[in-house]
């Protein structure tokens, strides 16, 4: 795990799950026969506790796959990691980037720009 939080404790058993839910819905994603080097959900925060979300898969080959919805257990995981975030001092964050591999390797990296929060530039990309 990469970008390591004060609450990590409490952050670890929600990515670790959101993870697995990633490599599922990347495996369910792709075509038959086609591989994929990893996969990323891309979360937002603003300050009412609204969120922006970006799942791609990206294949060995070929164009970034936009899975048509998030699902349940990723919706839940957003939302718990948006309760559980850092919001003050140092460590204060308001966005995670999750990356997985299809062996279920997974990082996690920390937003911590207050003005790319919102962007919904995140989505162009």
């Amino acid at each position: 795990m990469a970008g390591a939080s004060p609450s990590s404790r409490k952050l670890n058993p929600v990515l670790q799950a959101l993870a697995a839910e990633l490599v599922r819905v990347a495996n369910e994603s792709c075509p038959a026969r086609k591989k994929w080097t990893h996969a990323y959900l891309d979360v937002r925060y603003d300050s009412d506790g609204g969120s922006v979300m970006k799942l791609r898969v990206v294949p060995a080959r070929g164009r970034e796959i936009d899975p048509e919805d998030t699902t349940p257990p990723i919706d839940t995981a957003a939302a718990k990691l948006g309760r559980l975030r850092t919001k003050r001092g140092a460590n204060k964050w308001y966005g995670v980037r999750v990356t997985v591999t299809p062996a279920g390797e997974w990082r996690a990296d920390y937003n911590q720009d207050p003005d790319g929060a919102m962007k919904l530039l995140i989505y162009d990309e």
